[in-house]
């Protein structure tokens, strides 16, 4: 079955406080955008005459330097991410416990301890394990898509015009087939 939004909402504000997800979106922009800069680098070494009269080494110099920042820029988002997964982890664990620990006595007389251990480890499991890379991709592939979007529709305008009709269309297809 689908998950309600609402679970991944609450999932995603045991994060970080808002100034942790304006960093953390930030190294996520920063990060796509040198991507983007490193393509668009590659297209103008190869496309201009120019810069072949600098020398041989100051369009790989350059080059270097702009894989190099994204590196480091992906380390760092990196450690954030980790650092927020983290905290969320141990802020739902937390919530789990107080909540196992706050059921009736009859809970604990009906349930037995194997089952609520396993359901525990399980729900730990997910939050611990799953949650962040299924985040962490669809965070990731979003933004790709929205700067392969932007630098297409930079060279063609015609571009938006083709692809907002489908954006729309692969919605409702979405919407229709997730019922």
């Amino acid at each position: 079955g689908s998950v309600p939004l609402g679970v991944y909402g609450k999932y995603l504000s045991t994060f970080a406080n808002a100034v942790g997800w304006v960093v953390l979106g930030l190294l996520w922009l920063v990060t796509e955008g040198s991507g983007t800069v490193m393509s668009w680098w590659l297209q103008q070494w190869t496309g201009n005459v120019y810069l072949d009269s600098l020398g041989f080494y100051y369009p790989i110099l350059i080059y270097a330097m702009i894989c190099v920042f994204q590196a480091l820029l992906g380390l760092v988002r990196a450690l954030v991410w980790v650092q927020c997964c983290t905290r969320s982890a141990q802020l739902m664990h937390d919530q789990l416990v107080k909540r196992v620990i706050q059921a009736p006595t009859s809970f604990f007389d009906t349930t037995p301890t194997g089952r609520i251990l396993n359901r525990f480890s399980g729900d730990v499991t997910q939050v611990d394990l799953q949650m962040p890379a299924q985040v962490e991709g669809v965070i990731n592939v979003w933004l790709t898509m929205i700067a392969t979007m932007v630098v297409v529709g930079l060279g063609s305008y015609w571009f938006f015009v083709a692809v907002v009709p489908c954006m729309v269309l692969f919605f409702v297809l979405m919407s229709v087939y997730r019922k």
